[in-house]
């Protein structure tokens, strides 16, 4: 199977098992203090909602025909009370116009506009618990499970792959996995929906929630497009990460300056260093640098001599041409 395929369905996998999980924890009550609050916001808005779609498709129904009966405006003011009041002040002459018509729509549309974007903050607002137990169910699920199962979720158990690092020798640090979790699975948008509901005003919040949507819909493509397109798969998420994603026995080994620079960190930071190992290393990394810098002097000296040697010998080819 393509591999591209195989990461899209252990990513699907992936979301529907944290989907389920993060959703029954945020369904207990005692753990979600907002719950009740949230539900009866969405019931509310549902069923706005619900009214909203209701009276377009009866008003249009009724309109059909280019007229509106005084039976069919009973039929509105019975059953729409919300938006009754556009229709009233253009039928006061019993008859409306498509000039009218249109405007009623849009005056319809205007309003609902404004009670949608009330019960989107109160949605968000109430959802703040939810959006916690989401990041904390995605960073133990893609940080914590896979540093257990050596960079394997269940999808990718399933479609046998896992996550490898580029450098030490494609083992994982815990940060790695943490930056991938943080682009890849929107977790820093959960956090984003807490902020903006804590610090932006609510007049304000509904511009604001879209223009990070849009950049999370954004993102999600070029992701998506970079491991179709990169001969190892490799997304956003990946570079930032230094992660690649190999199959279960495939072994991505570092460069030497890789395991260089590793060895180095691991002598740094171990506890049991003597001062003697540490400044051995720290003398080869200069050393090496050093060389690297000669390298260089060495390769500018031997381009000069050459170019001068040219120069010289077309001249005395000048000379010997002139003199004959």
């Amino acid at each position: 199977m393509n591999k591209f395929l195989q990461r899209v369905i252990a990513y699907v996998v992936d979301i529907l098992v944290v989907s389920i999980f993060a959703t029954c924890i945020a369904n207990i009550g005692f753990i979600n203090v907002q719950l009740d609050d949230y539900n009866k916001v969405y019931n509310d808005y549902a069923k706005d909602n619900e009214e909203y779609t209701d009276f377009v498709k009866d008003f249009k129904k009724y309109y059909k025909d280019e007229k509106i009966t005084e039976e069919e405006t009973e039929k509105l003011k019975k059953n729409y009370e919300t938006y009754y009041g556009f229709v009233e002040k253009k039928y006061d002459d019993k008859k409306i116009t498509d000039k009218e018509y249109d405007e009623i729509l849009e005056d319809v549309q205007d309003e609902y506009n404004v009670m949608y974007e009330d019960y989107y903050y109160q949605i968000k607002k109430y959802s703040i618990v939810t959006n916690i137990i989401y990041i904390v169910v995605i960073l133990a699920y893609f940080v914590g499970f896979q540093l257990l199962t050596n960079g394997q979720t269940l999808g990718k158990k399933i479609m046998k792959l896992k996550v490898a690092s580029t450098k030490n020798n494609g083992k994982v640090k815990p940060i790695q996995y943490f930056i991938r979790a943080l682009i890849l699975y929107n977790t820093i948008f959960y956090l984003v929906n807490i902020l903006i509901v804590l610090f932006v005003s609510k007049g304000s919040s509904y511009n604001v929630f879209y223009v990070f949507r849009l950049l999370q819909n954004v993102i999600e493509w070029i992701i998506l497009f970079m491991i179709a397109m990169n001969q190892d798969g490799r997304g956003l998420h990946d570079y930032l990460a230094s992660t690649v994603v190999v199959g279960v026995n495939e072994e991505v080994k570092s460069t030497k300056e890789d395991v260089k620079d590793a060895k180095y960190e691991e002598v740094k930071e171990s506890k049991d260093a003597t001062v003697e190992e540490v400044t051995e290393v720290e003398t080869g990394m200069k050393n090496k640098e050093e060389k690297e810098t000669v390298k260089k002097r060495t390769t500018r000296k031997t381009t000069t001599k050459k170019t001068d040697t040219k120069k010289n010998t077309t001249s005395k080819s000048k000379t010997s041409a002139k003199k004959k």
